[in-house]
C-alpha cells in the first residue's frame, strides 16, 4: 500500500478513537483484520473520505484470478455496524472462496467516515434530506425518459465508489452480489427488516428466499408483506426495489448512462441486500445473522453460476 495508506494505519490514536459504544469494533480493528487477504489478492485505496478528523481510506480487494464472480460490499451507511463485524469475524472465509477458484471483488468498508462517527452518511448523522449516501448511483440510471436521474454524482464519494465498481465490472463480472446493510425503521412494538433482490429474478430468487431463511432462523423478526417506508412492495420478507438509485441497483443493471449516451454493461444475476433490524437486537446477535449469510457464500455463488 502507499504511503499516505501506511501512514494512517499508524495513527492509532485516530483509528482506535473510532464510535465503540455498541460493541463494534475499531476501525483499525477492522482494517487490521481486513488486510490479511494476501495471498492471491490484489488490494487498493480507491478512495479518500476527507474530513476535518483525518483521511480514511476505502479500500478494494480482488482476487488475481478473473471471472464470474462474487461481489461482497458492506459499510455504505455508518451507522449499520454488522456487515462489517461480520466479515470482520469471517474474512478467512472469503480467503477459503478465493483458494476455491471463486473470483471475488470485495469492497468491506465503502463509508469508514461513517463507521467512525456513528453517522449514516459522510456528511449527515441521520437526515434523509441532508445526508448523500457513498452508494448513489443516479447520475449513472435512467429515468423512464432515458434521461440520468441525476445530472451529477450525489458526492464525491458516490462517483469514486462507481467508477471502481465500473472498472471491475468487466474482468470480473458479477454473478452474485451481496451487499450487507441494516435498518433502523420501527414497525409498531418490534422492529421488523426485509431484504432486497435486485437481479433478474426479484422477489422468485431462490438465493433471495434462502437468505430470508437463514435470517428467520436466527430470529430476525421480518415483514412479511406489505409495503416499506418507501413505498415498495413486500413479498414474503423480499422487495424488489429496482430503481432505488443504489449501488446495488447499478450492479444489477444492463445498461447505464455515461459520456452523454446509453452504454451496455454486464448486469449481476442475483443482487442481494441483506437486512437485519438494529433497534433494540444487540449487535452480537445481528453479527451471527450476518455470519451465517457469509458461510453460504460458495453454495449461493455456485447456485448462481451454474443455474437455479
Amino acid at each position: 500500500m502507499n504511503k499516505k495508506f501506511r501512514s494512517f494505519m499508524n495513527n492509532r490514536k485516530l483509528c482506535k478513537s473510532s464510535y465503540v459504544d455498541d460493541g463494534r469494533h475499531t476501525l483499525w480493528e477492522l482494517y487490521k483484520r481486513f488486510l490479511k487477504l494476501e495471498d492471491g489478492w490484489s488490494r487498493e485505496v480507491i478512495y479518500w473520505q476527507k474530513s476535518e478528523i483525518g483521511d480514511f481510506p476505502v479500500l478494494l480487494f480482488k482476487t488475481k484470478k478473473k471471472g464470474p464472480a462474487l461481489w461482497v460490499l458492506s459499510g455504505i451507511h455508518g451507522e449499520e455496524p454488522a456487515g462489517p463485524n461480520a466479515l470482520y469475524e469471517n474474512v478467512h472465509l472469503l480467503q477459503s472462496l478465493k483458494n476455491e477458484n471463486i473470483p471475488m471483488v470485495f469492497i468491506p468498508m465503502c463509508n469508514p467516515l461513517g463507521y467512525f462517527r456513528n453517522w449514516r452518511y459522510p456528511n449527515e448523522y441521520r437526515d434523509y434530506q441532508k445526508g448523500t449516501s457513498v452508494g448513489d448511483s443516479e447520475h449513472l440510471l435512467f429515468n423512464e425518459d432515458y434521461h440520468p436521474r441525476r445530472i451529477m454524482p450525489a458526492c464525491d464519494e458516490a462517483d469514486q465508489l462507481t467508477k471502481a465498481v465500473l472498472k471491475n465490472i468487466n474482468p470480473r463480472p458479477p454473478i452474485l452480489s451481496m451487499d450487507f446493510h441494516e435498518d433502523e425503521d420501527s414497525r409498531g412494538s418490534n422492529t421488523f427488516s426485509y431484504i432486497y433482490s435486485q437481479g433478474k429474478m426479484g422477489v422468485a430468487d431462490p438465493i433471495a428466499k434462502m437468505v430470508v431463511e437463514i435470517l428467520s432462523g436466527h430470529d430476525v423478526l421480518l415483514q412479511t408483506n406489505g409495503v416499506t417506508r418507501f413505498g415498495d412492495t413486500i413479498v414474503d420478507g423480499i422487495v424488489n426495489a429496482s430503481k432505488d438509485g443504489s449501488i446495488d441497483e447499478l450492479l444489477a443493471s444492463n445498461v447505464i448512462y455515461k459520456n452523454n449516451s446509453m452504454i451496455l454493461k454486464h448486469p449481476a444475476k442475483t443482487v442481494i441486500v441483506v437486512e437485519t433490524p438494529s433497534v433494540g437486537v444487540p449487535l452480537e446477535k445481528r453479527v451471527m445473522a450476518h455470519s451465517e449469510i457469509i458461510h453460504h457464500l460458495e453454495m449461493f455463488f455456485h447456485m448462481a453460476h451454474e443455474g437455479y
